[in-house]
């Protein structure tokens, strides 16, 4: 099963794609805690228990301190507790309830400063996306069941960067809202009654659920990415386990060769899958050509397409994935912004600033669109609409580093020198790169200079 899990074609997304190894990472600390855990609770160790505790400790601290998704670990412990050593009666007797409450609200506390203002961080990143909390919630559900598919099914033909996923606007809309949530209660209602005699696939079953809840209930993260099973996965693959191990046990011996003969083709053929998966991932132009061919008719496809090929220096492919996109979605903002940047840095600014004045500020909620109009009405010199755009950018991202910047550039250039020290010291004050910055030194060098002017 750990090598079905490890080879499976739906782990590319977490191990081949660069920025999410944080969750390859996350999950192996979470693992490693778990399993730390589990040596400490046996009571076949006595020597060096307490070394256990602390790795167990000290790997969920890791784990935490990775990716947010690891905060669910103390839930996940206790629930090994209970179906695995001892039971929820036992347990509620003890003082060591109490220590995993303990540990659970402590983690909700690091969470919480983590993340610091969770609820208006949720707000504010609310904002920039095209649907709400409820919707958000309602269509993780189908999500979740199309991964269950995924799983089953893992042919590369079903796996994608991007998924196109409509929201659900109801319980009812679409109807497999509502199949999906029977789908799942169904599911974890069956692990629930499994406790006595399947405790390990029970286990397992909550294990998939549990570790998903973090990404996929009430944050405001898009709606659906492959990288989020990696750690899920565990428990789908810990499920086959449980009929394996008996089957394992059985006394024809026959009957265990033909099932280790079955296994080892399973990995050869998920090892396969997972090759010609990974052909995609040679470049970014690749990986969204072959989203393309799985969804032809996404506009959001087609913009990540065109600057793929932007960064690429193909810029006619650019420009006419652009087009394509802002044809397939007319009021579609980022293409149109996307299209006027390449023109602008092409030196076609009067075509540029056309597609600049195409974008409606009302029905902007996405900061880094009003960034980009602030560069281009900056160029054409327009200083007025870049200064409400920045201005706009930084009302939906208070903490939108290089909108301060460019808001206290567009206010040196008008001599309003207050409000242009106070954008470059607001840039200081939250920007997190290096003391070396190119930006940092020339910040520091207006506050300075502007601290002369009377």
């Amino acid at each position: 099963m750990a090598a079905l899990w490890s080879t499976s074609p739906l782990q590319t997304q977490a191990v081949t794609y660069v920025v999410q190894r944080m969750t390859s990472l996350a999950a192996m600390f979470f693992l490693l805690s778990v399993i730390c855990y589990i040596l400490w609770r046996s009571p076949q160790r006595t020597a060096g228990r307490w070394g256990y505790m602390a790795g167990c400790v000290a790997c969920a601290l890791l784990a935490f301190a990775t990716k947010e998704n690891a905060f669910i670990l103390p839930a996940v412990v206790l629930v090994y507790e209970i179906y695995c050593i001892q039971g929820f009666q036992q347990l509620k007797s003890r003082a060591r309830l109490m220590g995993f409450l303990s540990l659970f609200i402590f983690a909700l506390l690091v969470f919480g400063i983590y993340h610091y203002r969770v609820i208006e961080r949720i707000r504010v990143d609310y904002a920039g996306r095209d649907f709400s909390m409820g919707e958000r919630v309602l269509t993780e559900f189908r999500v979740v069941a199309f991964h269950l598919s995924q799983l089953l099914l893992p042919l590369p033909s079903r796996l994608s960067l991007h998924h196109e996923f409509e929201k659900s606007r109801s319980i009812l809309a679409p109807p497999t809202t509502l199949l999906s949530l029977l789908l799942i209660l169904g599911i974890v209602a069956s692990a629930i009654q499994w406790k006595k005699k399947r405790p390990l696939a029970s286990f397992f079953i909550l294990w998939f659920f549990l570790t998903l809840v973090i990404e996929s209930s009430i944050l405001p993260l898009e709606l659906i990415f492959e990288h989020r099973l990696y750690l899920p996965s565990i428990g789908f693959f810990g499920v086959l386990l449980s009929p394996l191990l008996y089957f394992f046990r059985l006394p024809n011996t026959s009957g265990r060769t033909h099932l280790a003969v079955i296994a080892l083709l399973a990995v050869c053929l998920s090892v396969w899958m997972t090759y010609e998966r990974n052909k995609v991932w040679q470049d970014d132009a690749t990986l969204w050509l072959d989203a393309l061919e799985k969804y032809p008719s996404s506009f959001r496809v087609q913009n990540n397409l065109a600057t793929a090929y932007a960064q690429s220096d193909r810029l006619d492919l650019a420009e006419g994935a652009f087009r394509e996109s802002i044809r397939l979605n007319p009021k579609g903002l980022e293409a149109k912004v996307n299209l006027a940047l390449l023109c602008l840095n092409q030196g076609r600014l009067n075509e540029a600033v056309r597609w600049a004045q195409e974008i409606d500020p009302k029905d902007v909620r996405d900061p880094y669109v009003f960034f980009n109009l602030g560069v281009i009405y900056a160029k054409q010199g327009n200083l007025d609409k870049a200064r409400e755009s920045y201005q706009f950018a930084l009302n939906q991202k208070p903490d939108y580093a290089e909108a301060c910047f460019n808001l206290g550039l567009v206010y040196l250039r008008t001599r309003d020198f207050s409000n242009a020290r106070s954008c470059f010291d607001s840039f200081l004050k939250h920007w997190e790169g290096a003391s070396d910055d190119r930006l940092v030194k020339d910040a520091q060098n207006y506050v300075a200079q502007l601290a002369k002017v009377k």
